[in-house]
C-alpha cells in the first residue's frame, strides 16, 4: 500500500484532478489541510495562508465510495486498459476511468454485460448511468459532460 499524502509531496495543496489521478494509479490519498473551518483549527498562522478546498474533500469522499464497490485487494493500475491512462480495474468484473481532458476515451474489456456510470468531479454530481453489452476489445465511450469525467463500468449488468 502507498499512500500519498499532500503534507509530504506539496504541503497544504491538491485538487480533485490529482486525487482521481493518484486512486485510478493504485494510490491511497491523503490531504493535509488547515482545517480553518473548525473552531479549534491547528494552523491559524499567517505563514500557511492556503485555505481548505471543499471540492478535493468532497472528491475524497466520493473515491472511497468508489472504492467500496470494488475489490480493492484484486483491482490494480490498468493504465494500458485506458486511452487516458487512468484506470483501476480488475479486469472482466470493474473498471474506474478517469478522464481528466473531456472527450471521448477507450476502455479495452472483456465481453459482457456491464453497468456504467459517469461522474461529474468537478460538481460531485452523478452524470448518467445505464447497461449495455460489451463485445471482446476496445470500447469507446463519450461523457455526458464537458470537462473531466469519471467512469465506472461493473460487470454483471
Amino acid at each position: 500500500m502507498v499512500l500519498l499524502d499532500t503534507d509530504h509531496i506539496w504541503g497544504i495543496g491538491g485538487h480533485e484532478v490529482w486525487a482521481w489521478k493518484s486512486f485510478c494509479r493504485g494510490y491511497n490519498v491523503l490531504y493535509m489541510d488547515r482545517c480553518d473551518d473548525f473552531p479549534t483549527a491547528f494552523f491559524e498562522h499567517e505563514w500557511w495562508p492556503e485555505k481548505f478546498d471543499p471540492h478535493l474533500r468532497r472528491e475524497m469522499g466520493r473515491i472511497r465510495a468508489c472504492a467500496e464497490r470494488m475489490d480493492l485487494n484484486r483491482a490494480v493500475p490498468h493504465g494500458e486498459l485506458s486511452s487516458t491512462g487512468y484506470c483501476l480495474a480488475e479486469p472482466a468484473r470493474c473498471y474506474v476511468v478517469y478522464q481528466p481532458t473531456g472527450g471521448p476515451l477507450t476502455v479495452t474489456v472483456q465481453a459482457g454485460d456491464y453497468a456504467f456510470e459517469w461522474h461529474d468531479p468537478s460538481t460531485g454530481q452523478p452524470a448518467g448511468a445505464g447497461e449495455l453489452s460489451l463485445g471482446e476489445g476496445k470500447a469507446e465511450f463519450t461523457p455526458p459532460l464537458k470537462g473531466d469525467a469519471v467512469l465506472f463500468l461493473a460487470a454483471g449488468a
